[in-house]
């Protein structure tokens, strides 16, 4: 014969359990129902230039891996094979080198993080 099981404290019969330290005076479910409708319809004001500007490079200077060559306006490759965006031409160009740094301030990070450092 089947033997029931009670929930595991904190959970409801369907499975819902709640947060350690969440109060108990508010249920899993009544936290789901917190949205009764879908928010996802709507259209949202956006909140950076970045995100409002159109066209295929979408704004600012890119630097192309495959041309070698800054690029801007309607005139870029694939994202795939550009960095950026950068503010001007002048930074595109020194994109390599902003790279090169990057990295090499990641990697020394990352081996002292690790404890590699000598």
């Amino acid at each position: 014969m089947p033997v029931a099981h009670e929930p595991a404290r904190g959970c409801t019969p369907g499975g819902f359990c709640r947060s350690i330290g969440e109060s108990s005076a508010q249920s899993t479910l009544e936290i789901l129902d917190f949205l009764p409708e879908s928010v996802a319809h709507g259209r949202f004001e956006v909140h950076s230039d970045f995100m409002n500007d159109s066209g295929p490079g979408g704004g600012g200077y890119f630097w192309c891996l495959r041309h070698n060559r800054v690029e801007s306006g309607d005139d870029v490759c694939p994202a795939q094979y550009r960095l950026g965006p950068y503010p001007s031409a002048d930074d595109a160009t020194r994109a390599l080198e902003t790279v090169e740094k990057r990295n090499a301030a990641w990697d020394a990070e990352d081996a002292r993080w690790t404890g590699e450092e000598s």
